[in-house]
C-alpha cells in the first residue's frame, strides 16, 4: 500500500461477492487494492420467513381476522423489504407498510389481514420481494373462508305459551347451533331450511328478544318475543263430597276455562263439563276410588281437589222366595238382604213386574203376564243384577167343551 492514503473504499474488485479494500496513494499517482480472502464473511442479507402458510380458517362476512409472520435476516448486511404482493384483494398487509429494512441478524413482525365481503373460501398468495440475492421473492400461501352470518326478517307468532312453536324467518341460517329466549333460556329448535327456523317456547322463558347463535358469527336478536302467562285454576270446593259410581259432582274455581282433564283417585279419567269459568261438572267414573279429583290444563301444575269419598253401594244378596210357584197375577215374597234402593224386579224372559221393597230384607212381587219359568232378576245401581231360584209360573188348567146337547121342544 502508498503511505498516507487519502481514503479507503471497500468494493467488490473480483466478483466474489466479499468486499475488497481500495485507497489512493497521497504521493503518487497509484492506489492499492487488497483482495478479500476471508472464506467467512459476507455483507449480504438473507431473508426467512415463517411461516410460510398463514390459515385464516372461518371468518364472518363484514368482520376481519390478523395474523402475524416473521421476517428475519441472518445475513450480515441489512435487508430491505422492497415491495409485498398479494394475489386475492380479500388480504392484506396492515403493518409494517414496505418498503422497510431488517437489520442484521434482527426480525420483524408482518401483520396480515382477512376481510372477507361474503361467503365462501378464499386464497392466494403473499410474495415479499427483498434484496437478498439468493432468495430475492419468497411466496406465502394465505387461505381463509368467509363465513354468511345470519340476519332476521321477522317472528311469528310474537306471543306464545311455554311448548308452544315460534317461527323466525331470515337469511343464513344453515348452521345455527342455537336458539335461547329471554333469560338465556335454550330452546329446542330446527333448521327448516336456510331462510326457516321453528322453536319451541322453552320452561322458564320470558319475554324478550330471542338470540340465534352460529360459530364465527356475533349473535343475533330478534324483535321482542311475549311469553303468555296462563291463567291457571284454583279450586275453591266440591259438591257432594261423596257419591257412586255415575254420580255428578261439581268442582267450583277459577279460571277453568282450558281445562283438557279431570281424573278420579287412581289415576281413573272421568266425563267432565266445563259449564263456565268457575264450574266443572264430572261423572264419577267406574274403577274410581276414594281421594282428590285432578284438574289438568296445558302449561299449568296439575291441581287436585280435597278428597272425594266414592261410595261403595251395598248390593243385594237373595235367601229365598215364597212361594217357589204361582199364577200370573199372584204374589211371590222375595227375602235376603240390601234390598234399599233396587230398581227393578224381572221374571223370566225379561218381563217387568210390579213389587213393592217392604223393607231392606223383603220385597213382594206381582206374577205379570208373559212371565215364563224361570229365575227372577233384582237390579240394583252400580251393583250387578242378581237372580232368584227358578220360579215355576203355573198355567191353569182352563175347561174345554167337547160336546153339546141340545134339546127343543115339542
Amino acid at each position: 500500500m502508498g503511505s498516507g492514503p487519502p481514503f479507503v473504499l471497500t468494493a467488490d474488485f473480483n466478483g466474489d461477492t466479499k468486499p475488497d479494500l481500495v485507497t489512493a496513494n497521497r504521493y503518487s499517482n497509484g492506489v492499492s487494492v487488497l483482495l478479500n480472502t476471508c472464506s467467512s464473511q459476507s455483507l449480504n442479507p438473507a431473508i426467512t420467513v415463517t411461516p410460510t402458510t398463514l390459515d385464516f380458517g372461518s371468518v364472518a362476512s363484514g368482520q376481519t381476522k390478523d395474523l402475524t409472520l416473521t421476517i428475519g435476516n441472518t445475513g450480515s448486511a441489512a435487508l430491505l423489504v422492497t415491495s409485498i404482493n398479494i394475489t386475492d384483494s380479500r388480504f392484506a398487509v396492515i403493518s409494517p407498510q414496505p418498503p422497510f429494512n431488517v437489520a442484521a441478524a434482527g426480525q420483524l413482525t408482518l401483520t396480515v389481514r382477512f376481510a372477507p365481503t361474503s361467503g365462501g373460501s378464499a386464497g392466494g398468495t403473499l410474495t415479499i420481494n427483498s434484496n437478498d440475492p439468493a432468495k430475492p421473492s419468497v411466496p406465502v400461501t394465505l387461505t381463509g373462508s368467509g363465513l354468511s352470518c345470519a340476519t332476521i326478517t321477522g317472528i311469528n307468532p310474537s306471543s306464545g305459551l311455554v311448548g308452544s312453536t315460534v317461527t323466525i324467518t331470515g337469511t343464513n341460517f344453515t348452521g345455527v347451533t342455537a336458539v335461547k329466549f329471554s333469560s338465556n333460556v335454550t330452546a329446542s329448535f330446527t333448521v327448516v331450511n336456510d331462510t326457516t327456523i321453528t322453536a319451541i317456547v322453552p320452561a322458564g322463558a320470558t319475554t324478550g328478544p330471542i338470540t340465534i347463535s352460529k360459530p364465527n358469527c356475533n349473535d343475533l336478536q330478534t324483535a321482542s318475543f311475549t311469553v303468555i302467562v296462563p291463567l291457571c285454576p284454583t279450586v275453591s270446593g266440591i259438591n257432594p263430597s261423596s257419591g257412586l259410581v255415575g254420580s255428578t259432582v261439581t268442582i267450583t274455581g277459577t279460571n277453568f276455562t282450558g281445562v283438557t282433564a279431570v281424573k278420579f283417585s287412581s289415576n281413573v279419567t272421568a266425563t267432565f263439563t266445563i259449564v263456565n269459568n268457575t264450574t266443572i261438572t264430572a261423572t264419577v267414573p267406574t274403577g274410581a276410588v276414594t281421594g282428590p279429583i285432578t284438574i289438568s290444563k296445558p302449561n299449568c301444575n296439575d291441581l287436585q281437589t280435597a278428597s272425594f269419598t266414592v261410595i261403595v253401594p251395598q248390593c243385594p244378596t237373595v235367601s229365598g222366595l215364597n212361594p217357589s210357584s204361582g199364577l200370573v197375577g199372584s204374589t211371590v215374597t222375595i227375602t235376603g238382604t240390601n234390598f234399599t234402593g233396587v230398581t227393578a224386579v224381572k221374571f223370566s224372559s225379561n218381563v217387568t213386574a210390579t213389587f213393592t221393597i217392604v223393607n231392606d230384607t223383603t220385597i213382594t212381587a206381582t206374577v205379570p203376564n208373559g212371565a215364563v219359568t224361570g229365575p227372577i232378576t233384582i237390579s240394583k245401581p252400580n251393583c250387578n243384577d242378581l237372580q232368584t231360584a227358578s220360579f215355576t209360573v203355573i198355567v191353569p188348567q182352563c175347561p174345554t167343551v167337547s160336546a153339546a146337547l141340545i134339546l127343543r121342544a115339542a
